[in-house]
C-alpha cells in the first residue's frame, strides 16, 4: 500500500473518530474546557441547548480563563445564550484575508438589534506561541491572532480553533463574551465621559438608549476637546449628535464599505473611506471599532462630525437686492426725460 493512501485513510480515520466525540468529551479532552464542561453538565436544561443541533459553534473558555457562573439567573443565562451561534463558523470565517474581520450573530436574542445579538472578530498580531497546526485532536492555533469583541469595549482571544465535535466546531477563547449595555452605560463604561455629559444636556440619552439598530460614531473626550466651539451652543447640540448616528443600520465594521454614503439622524451624510486597512467617515479615523451595543453598535473616532452648514439667505439682502433694481430702473426714465 502507497505512503499516500496510507495517510489518507489516517486523515479520514482521525476526522471520523473526531466527528463522532460529544461536546463534552471535546471539551474535557481537546479544548481543555473541563469547568466549562462540567457547568454544562450540571445544568441539564442548558446542555441539552448546546446539544442541540441549532447550535453549531461553542466560544469555550478554557479552564485558565474559566469564571464560574454562580448564579442561575437572567444574567447567566443570557451569558451563556452569547456563547455559541447556529453556524457553523471556523477560523477561516473568523479572519477572512479581504475583511476586517467577521459578524457572528450569537443565540442570545436582542430584539433592538436585528433579532440575535453579534460578536465581531478582529484580526490582531500573531500571538507569541502562534503556530499553524493542522491537528484534528487538538485544533488549530492561527497564525494571525483573532478577537472577539463584545459588550462594554471587551473582548476575548481565540487561542485554539477550529476544534471538531460531534454536533460543529469548539473555538478556545481565555474568556466569555461581556453582554452589551445600551449607550449611556457603554459610554460610561468605556471613559467617553464627555459624550455622557453632552448627551445629558441636549436630552438625548433615553433617546439613544431607546433607539433600534444604530450606528454611532462617538468622538474621544480629545476630540470633543479640540471642537470645544462646536459643542457650546446648546441650541444646536442636539443636531450635532445626531450627526454622528446612522439610524436603521448596524454598521459593524465588516459591514462598512468603501465609497459608501450613509444618512445621519439629523438628515446630513457621512462617507465612509477605508486607506490601507484603516476606516474613516468624513475625514475622522476610527481608532477603535466595534463596541457591540444593546441595540447597535459604537465606534470611537478622533474628531467631531460637524454637520454641514445650511446657506441662509437673509430678508434682508433679498430687499436690497430689490431695492437696487427700483433705483436702476428710476436712474434710467430720468436721463431718458433729460435727453428729451
Amino acid at each position: 500500500m502507497q505512503i499516500s493512501t496510507i495517510l489518507a485513510f489516517a486523515l479520514y480515520a482521525a476526522s471520523a473518530q473526531a466527528d463522532s466525540i460529544s461536546l463534552l468529551e471535546a471539551l474535557r479532552t481537546q479544548a481543555n474546557a473541563t469547568k466549562f464542561a462540567n457547568f454544562l453538565e450540571a445544568n441539564p436544561d442548558i446542555l441539552a441547548v448546546y446539544s442541540s443541533s441549532a447550535v453549531k459553534t461553542v466560544f469555550a473558555p478554557s479552564d485558565v480563563f474559566f469564571t464560574a457562573l454562580i448564579k442561575r439567573d437572567s444574567s447567566a443565562q443570557q451569558k451563556l445564550a452569547y456563547q455559541y451561534t447556529n453556524d457553523v463558523t471556523n477560523l477561516q470565517n473568523l479572519a477572512p484575508p479581504a475583511s476586517s474581520g467577521a459578524i457572528v450573530h450569537t443565540g442570545l436574542p436582542a430584539p433592538q438589534a436585528g433579532g440575535t445579538q453579534a460578536t465581531v472578530s478582529e484580526k490582531v498580531e500573531k500571538p507569541a506561541n502562534g503556530t499553524f497546526r493542522f491537528r484534528r485532536d487538538t485544533g488549530i492555533v492561527p497564525t494571525t491572532g483573532i478577537r472577539m469583541l463584545s459588550g462594554l469595549g471587551n473582548s476575548i482571544n481565540i487561542i485554539k480553533g477550529d476544534i471538531p465535535y460531534s454536533g460543529g466546531l469548539i473555538q478556545s477563547t481565555d474568556g466569555f463574551f461581556t453582554l452589551p449595555s445600551a449607550l449611556s452605560a457603554t459610554v460610561n463604561s468605556t471613559g467617553l465621559s464627555t459624550l455622557g455629559s453632552l448627551l445629558n444636556q441636549a436630552n438625548l440619552t433615553d433617546t439613544f438608549d431607546a433607539s433600534s439598530s444604530i450606528t454611532i460614531f462617538t468622538p474621544s473626550n480629545a476630540a470633543f476637546s479640540a471642537a470645544a466651539n462646536s459643542t457650546s451652543n446648546i441650541a444646536t447640540l442636539p443636531n450635532l449628535l445626531s450627526n454622528h448616528v446612522i439610524p436603521n443600520f448596524l454598521g459593524y465594521l465588516p459591514a462598512l464599505v468603501d465609497g459608501v454614503v450613509y444618512k445621519t439622524l439629523s438628515g446630513d451624510t457621512l462617507k465612509i473611506t477605508i486607506n490601507n486597512g484603516v476606516y474613516f467617515v468624513n475625514g475622522a479615523k476610527i481608532i477603535s471599532s466595534n463596541t457591540i451595543l444593546s441595540n447597535g453598535v459604537a465606534h470611537v473616532i478622533d474628531k467631531v462630525l460637524v454637520p454641514t452648514p445650511t446657506p441662509v439667505t437673509t430678508s434682508g439682502s433679498s430687499s436690497f437686492g430689490h431695492g437696487k433694481s427700483v433705483i436702476g430702473a428710476v436712474a434710467i426714465i430720468l436721463f431718458a426725460m433729460l435727453v428729451v
